[in-house]
């Protein structure tokens, strides 16, 4: 267990993150769950940083009552980020309860993906089984990122029955059609990615909108700026709507860096083009770890 000591500086906010340094500092170790800083408060926003490529942070925060929705905005920091393997020196952040255990089960969409300087902010939505103490943990693949936090309460809509447990990250614009547009139905209408997967072989699940023409799926390397070679690809002639799932294997070159490694970070492009309407382009960040 680390004893290295960190800074979290802590500041009320009105605007979005990243935001300016804080008047005040506190300070203690947050290297497990029984020296977890906080509880955060609602509304807060929190900086810190990694202090050792092994170094985890253990933020916690309560929860008011069981059904209970909550926000948390998470952004990348870095500046100049020197990671050697060019991945933007991503940092994830994921929901534990008491007993260190992701919310939901591994796999879940109870964390973000890769947040990384190419693509430094992500959230997630979260509705909670129960009141109580939970934990955001933080962690980064070694390359000493510095991050930015925040959450607050999302209210239900009027007559919503939120289920317990349920969770999943934003993945659309801003508002919602009124009751006088015309339903418009994606490519893709939903896809959902585990940030975190484990082997070689990378699953993805989507709900195809309206017919296509075809649907590309590949995996790259993350960190680029543009497509890099592919890690694994899946093309599909004429699927018709409804839901599918994807699973890609890595490549024989993939397969040995995460041997080499004990984790591989990837990116999921999903390129659906549709019988008529323009192309739609989705990407995922996936943290792969060896078995």
């Amino acid at each position: 267990m680390s004893t290295m000591r960190r800074v979290l500086t802590a500041a009320i906010v009105a605007a979005a993150l990243p935001l300016a340094p804080a008047a005040a500092d506190v300070a203690g170790p947050d290297d497990s769950i029984g020296q977890a800083f906080g509880p955060l408060a609602a509304g807060t926003s929190y900086s810190g940083r990694f202090r050792t490529p092994a170094d985890v942070d253990y933020l916690a925060f309560d929860v008011a009552r069981a059904g209970q929705t909550l926000h948390f905005d998470v952004a990348n920091t870095v500046r100049d980020c020197s990671s050697p393997d060019l991945t933007g020196c991503p940092l994830y952040a994921t929901l534990i309860d008491g007993e260190g255990r992701q919310l939901g089960g591994e796999g879940s969409s109870a964390g973000t993906g890769q947040v990384t300087e190419y693509s430094p902010l992500d959230g997630i939505d979260w509705t909670f089984e129960a009141a109580g103490r939970h934990y955001l943990v933080m962690d980064s693949d070694g390359d000493l990122p510095t991050y930015a936090l925040r959450y607050h309460e999302l209210a239900q809509p009027a007559g919503s029955s939120p289920g317990a447990g349920s969770g999943a990250v934003a993945e659309g614009g801003a508002g919602s059609p009124s009751a006088a547009d015309p339903p418009v139905t994606p490519p893709i209408a939903s896809l959902r990615v585990a940030p975190r997967q484990r082997g070689a072989v990378v699953s993805a699940r989507l709900r195809i909108g309206r017919p296509l023409r075809t649907l590309t799926v590949r995996l790259e390397r993350a960190g680029s700026r543009r497509a890099s070679p592919a890690l694994a690809v899946q093309r599909v002639t004429a699927p018709g709507p409804g839901r599918r799932t994807i699973r890609l294997r890595l490549n024989a070159v993939a397969r040995r860096a995460l041997a080499a490694r004990g984790r591989l970070a990837v990116r999921l492009r999903v390129v659906a083009v549709p019988v008529t309407g323009s192309a739609q382009t989705l990407l995922r960040a996936v943290r792969v770890v060896r078995r």
